[in-house]
């Protein structure tokens, strides 16, 4: 009895611990600033409208000009669609400029809520949702997307700062992992190997939504696609006398057909995906060689994993002696399971990798490597921590079990007060004084404080009405476009 009330206690707390962590998240994303090709993408400007009316490129094709963004989509009109209707229907309850900010803060928490519970219900199969397990592998991978000293300086966050960056990696990355949630069911056995008529029209929708999103979608799910049908028919082929031509075929036959028609598929649309990209007028026209690239990826790598205090080692580490633990003391089948998909993350990890430079260098992230591009990365490390952390809640003993919920529940509680820290500073709080001033001015050009509004640099002089100012005017925030700059 007294066993049982220790157990809800420590559930109760743990559900506590996740509420101020998620409510520290909603503060700290709130207190972010806009900053650049928000106005672009929204209202659009004339650079990005095209995509708009040419969802799969076809248009472009057929003409031969060229646009932004022509595999994106979906970007942009996720983008497009919540800004033109949140931030107004907001404004029933609050000020204008406080539904922009609110906006956003709402969007990061949904992604981060999502990118958590589905990467928690992947290491947890057949655990509902308020099962003791599923909270602290829940509160686990929650709490370290944001940790660090600094907040959003953690070299593995998950959501950026800028909103225009959520929606373009770890929004457009939780569509794809929508995509793979049935499959990863499927490998861990709580779902039948068949779907609905339904569900295969459901999965080639996303699948669109998926590859015509952001930048590093369509790679990822060529990647992890044609890892999983890989292994898959090495498994088959290995079961088959021979190594003859019929083998070869058999073993692909043998591949479950759900899964070897929706790979096959969003393999092919990601080439095209690809292919679309090439006529990106975004793409730089001046690159470093390819060796010269590779140098850089090696110099970001190496800063990454050695010149930041929370490095992604720390997890490495964790999770190497925490599998080895196991291996010594404590095989089971699970375990060899873990190491087979262990396997495969390391070896996503390393391709992936060697294949950024291909495509990952920007003049503004020059080390080609950091939290944007690293996110699949970042997924695959938290997916291999938190299976490790559930195995060993499972293999423990109850004492031991018990101490590692101890050290878990520390963990979380050290990073949701340093995340609390970090709310100050307030990151936006220049940007968001400067929107209030733009909104009771009455003469212009307004001088405006040099701080960034909804771009990445200041505003010069000018006479023209930027992106910006009628982004503003259509949030009525201001009452027309306001011209207004930036000091010299």
């Amino acid at each position: 009895m007294h066993q049982n009330n220790s157990n809800q206690t420590l559930r109760y707390f743990i559900i506590l611990v996740i509420i101020i962590d998620l409510i520290a998240s909603y503060f700290c994303f709130l207190q972010t600033p806009l900053l650049g090709d928000l106005a672009n993408m929204v209202l659009p400007s004339e650079e990005y409208a095209p995509v708009l009316s040419d969802p799969l490129g076809f248009k472009m094709l057929s003409s031969g000009e060229t646009h932004t963004g022509p595999n994106r989509f979906f970007l942009h009109w996720f983008s497009y669609l919540y800004f033109n209707h949140f931030p107004l229907f907001l404004q029933n309850f609050i000020h204008p400029v406080d539904s922009v900010y609110v906006s956003c803060a709402i969007h990061k928490l949904f992604t981060h809520i999502g990118i958590t519970y589905i990467l928690t219900s992947w290491v947890t199969p057949r655990i509902p949702f308020f099962h003791e397990r599923f909270l602290f592998i829940f509160a686990l991978l929650g709490s370290l997307s944001l940790a660090s000293p600094y907040g959003f300086l953690f070299p593995m966050r998950v959501i950026d700062q800028s909103i225009i960056y959520t929606f373009a990696y770890a929004f457009s990355l939780l569509a794809l992992l929508a995509y793979m949630h049935p499959f990863v069911k499927m490998y861990c056995q709580t779902r039948p190997l068949e779907f609905k008529w339904w569900e295969h029209l459901l999965l080639i929708t996303l699948s669109f939504v998926v590859i015509f999103n952001g930048p590093i979608n369509a790679p990822t799910a060529i990647l992890i696609s044609s890892l999983a049908l890989l292994g898959l028919w090495w498994h088959n082929f290995k079961q088959q006398p021979g190594y003859g031509v019929t083998h070869f075929v058999k073993a692909i036959s043998l591949i479950p057909r759900p899964i070897l028609f929706h790979f096959g598929w969003i393999i092919l649309l990601g080439l095209y995906s690809f292919y679309l990209g090439t006529f990106n007028t975004e793409n730089p026209t001046a690159l470093p060689s390819i060796l010269e690239r590779f140098d850089l990826l090696a110099a970001g790598i190496f800063k990454i994993l050695f010149l930041v205090k929370t490095t992604p080692l720390t997890i490495v580490i964790l999770t190497t002696i925490a599998l080895y633990f196991l291996h010594r003391y404590h095989p089971s089948d699970a375990l060899k399971k873990l190491l087979t998909i262990a396997k495969y993350i390391i070896i996503f990890i390393l391709i992936y990798t060697v294949l950024l430079p291909f495509g990952g260098y920007r003049g503004y992230r020059n080390l080609i490597i950091r939290f944007d591009t690293m996110l699949p990365i970042t997924f695959g490390l938290f997916i291999l921590l938190g299976a490790t952390a559930n195995l060993l809640l499972q293999s423990l003993s109850k004492s031991s079990a018990q101490k590692l919920k101890t050290a878990i529940l520390a963990v979380v509680t050290l990073v949701t007060i340093i995340d609390s820290l970090s709310l100050y500073p307030v990151r936006n709080s220049c940007e968001r004084s400067t929107l209030f001033q733009l909104s009771e001015a009455t003469e212009e050009p307004v001088l405006i404080p040099d701080c960034s509004i909804l771009s990445w640099e200041p505003i010069p002089p000018h006479q023209y009405i930027s992106p910006q100012s009628k982004m503003l005017h259509r949030w009525n925030i201001t009452q027309k476009p306001l011209i207004y700059y930036h000091p010299n």
